[in-house]
């Protein structure tokens, strides 16, 4: 969670640069609202957007490794 945290922080206060497309989900999503009140200053609006990051993890097939384990008798 923290690797996520701090990318986004890089991305929004370093490089000022949505880098994982937030702009284009607001936009598909709300164009009017886009259009109306974001487009033109994106670049300043996206290091004061609030994020949630609410991870969701799926484990489809436990017990595989890179490697087999030996039987020891």
């Amino acid at each position: 969670m923290q690797f996520l945290l701090l990318a986004l922080y890089k991305a929004q206060e370093k490089f000022h640069s949505d880098i994982f497309g937030f702009g284009n989900t607001l936009y598909s999503t709300y164009p009017k609202i886009w259009k109306g009140q974001y487009k033109k200053q994106w670049a300043e609006e996206f290091p004061k957007l609030e994020v949630s990051i609410k991870p969701h993890v799926l484990i489809v097939r436990i017990g595989l490794s890179s490697k087999s384990q030996e039987m020891k008798e």
